[in-house]
């Protein structure tokens, strides 16, 4: 079985997960806009980045309530899953 790592921020990564079966909805906070500091979850991934925290850029309003099956999320801030 083949792993692959795939990082989305924004609608781009709502438009993903919401393909494969997750839930996606209005943020009750409203919209994330401009640099945010997101941090790492996952310890696999923290070791392969050498990082527990990344700095991106997004514009959202929407967010993913519950991830799709089989997918692990593996970065997040306080107002998502990245």
């Amino acid at each position: 079985k083949r792993r692959v790592w795939i990082f989305g921020v924004c609608f781009g990564h709502q438009l993903a997960l919401r393909a494969l079966g997750a839930a996606v909805e209005k943020h009750p906070s409203g919209r994330e806009m401009g640099a945010a500091s997101v941090d790492v979850i996952g310890g696999e991934m923290q070791e392969l980045l050498g990082r527990s925290n990344l700095s991106v850029i997004e514009n959202h309003g929407d967010h993913v309530v519950v991830s799709a099956k089989g997918t692990i999320p593996w970065a997040r801030n306080a107002h998502s899953l990245q």
